[in-house]
């Protein structure tokens, strides 16, 4: 019985720390559009935003989140 119950409990754990995606990007892309694509997700630039961190606010699985991408791209 404590087998079951310590398998269950791992199921359980594993399937809360994969339940978040990483908002569509893709390691290594540029940072270009990245607003657009925050936006087709339903979330809105915050003043806290620079040229180096993009930051979004939003809505995730109920709960108000802070997106933040760092940018620092050299060109």
């Amino acid at each position: 019985m404590k087998t079951f119950a310590y398998s269950t409990l791992l199921i359980l754990f594993c399937n809360i720390c994969f339940a978040d995606d990483f908002r569509t990007l893709n390691f290594g892309e540029s940072c270009v559009n990245i607003a657009a694509k925050e936006q087709s997700l339903g979330t809105q630039r915050s003043e806290e935003s620079t040229d180096i961190l993009r930051v979004f606010k939003g809505v995730h699985l109920d709960r108000v989140v802070t997106i933040v991408y760092l940018c620092n791209e050299q060109n």
